[in-house]
């Protein structure tokens, strides 16, 4: 992807969901990255070789349609997508203990009576 990072730079011209795929990876990649480095810094080190990999994002300035979707509302979208809460919580009232969960079938066990 830093292949086409350096194309977008330079002038070459993508279709519009590959610019925005591009541009979602670069902006990812810089926040890693500058993660890394106050990581880094804290640590005691210099945490240079991370704000070496930080590019500069101002090449995608030029198209508009980047302009009115924010990268933290994306962010945002994708952090809701890799959510793994799967709705509202069930309670807990039929706590099983660990021995009756160990003798309870798995899917491979369960025998179907059919008639």
């Amino acid at each position: 992807m830093q292949k086409y990072y350096c194309m977008v730079r330079h002038g070459a011209v993508y279709p519009e969901k590959e610019i925005k795929r591009i541009h979602r990876y670069v902006h990812y990649r810089n926040q890693q990255n500058e993660k890394k480095y106050e990581q880094a810094v804290e640590k005691g080190y210099s945490g240079e070789e991370f704000l070496d990999k930080i590019v500069p994002e101002d090449v995608f300035y030029k198209y508009k349609y980047l302009l009115n979707n924010s990268t933290d509302s994306e962010n945002e979208n994708i952090d809701n997508q890799t959510d793994d809460n799967w709705g509202e919580p069930v309670s807990m009232e039929n706590d099983f203990s660990i021995d009756e969960i160990l003798d309870m079938h798995t899917e491979g066990e369960v025998q179907m009576n059919l008639p």
